[in-house]
């Protein structure tokens, strides 16, 4: 998974580093995973210290590389930009 996360990740931030870590090295099949991530031109952090949108590419990339692990017939990517979202939306479109 790490591999294939290495993979896509650059590709949709045009750049970049990320990687998967086990919170506890000790009990692998209980253990919490820690996404590490470096978008272009910025430190290392992780999936908390990131904007909406970011925390929406990083996602993406996640699935992406579930996907390629394991193909399914069919993806679904609905409200994938929902973080970026207004707070204040109101629910109404102006057309």
């Amino acid at each position: 998974m790490d591999e294939k996360l290495k993979t896509v990740f650059p590709i949709l931030f045009n750049g970049g580093t990320a990687n998967l870590k086990l919170v506890d090295d000790s009990k692998p099949l209980e253990s919490g995973v820690l996404v590490e991530v470096q978008p272009p031109g910025k430190k290392l952090s992780h999936m908390a210290l990131l904007s909406g949108g970011e925390k929406a590419l990083v996602a993406m990339a996640l699935i992406f590389a579930i996907y390629l692990i394991k193909p399914s017939p069919f993806l679904l990517l609905d409200e994938v930009d929902a973080p970026l979202d207004e707070a204040t939306s109101t629910g109404s479109m102006i057309c």
